[in-house]
């Protein structure tokens, strides 16, 4: 009789009703469960973002103006965003886009300090 009180209480207080762990009148809520497989299928927040950018023009500038290396390795990265979006496979898309952007801040970092380091040892070598 006191469990059923317990259990009519519990219920109408809380949104879960019987309790989790911690006995009928528990008030920890449910701990979500994690299987360790990621979605397949896209969520229906999915459909409402806008794809992330895939800076493709940003990484073939700075491949040709700036560094070669870290540059195709961004247009690699940007081919692998625009597949990601076509797919239809946002969170992959968000992933390799972060890559892309942050390959392509590195090279044109690099190819900025270059430059500069080699007008300094220009004008240093001819006036010194």
């Amino acid at each position: 009789m006191g469990s059923q009180r317990c259990l009519k209480q519990c219920s109408s207080t809380t949104a879960w009703g019987g309790g989790d762990e911690g006995g009928p009148c528990s008030s920890n809520p449910p701990v979500p469960q994690y299987n360790g497989q990621p979605s397949t299928s896209p969520s229906p927040a999915d459909h409402r973002q806008c794809p992330p950018k895939d800076y493709m023009v940003e990484s073939v500038l700075v491949t040709i103006f700036c560094c070669l290396l870290t540059g195709v390795l961004a247009l690699v990265y940007s081919h692998k965003t625009r597949a990601a979006i076509g797919r239809g496979d946002t969170a992959q898309a968000n992933v390799a886009s972060r890559k892309t952007q942050s390959l392509v801040l590195f090279s044109l970092l690099f190819g900025l300090f270059a430059s500069i380091s080699w007008v300094i040892y220009v004008l240093v070598a001819l006036y010194l």
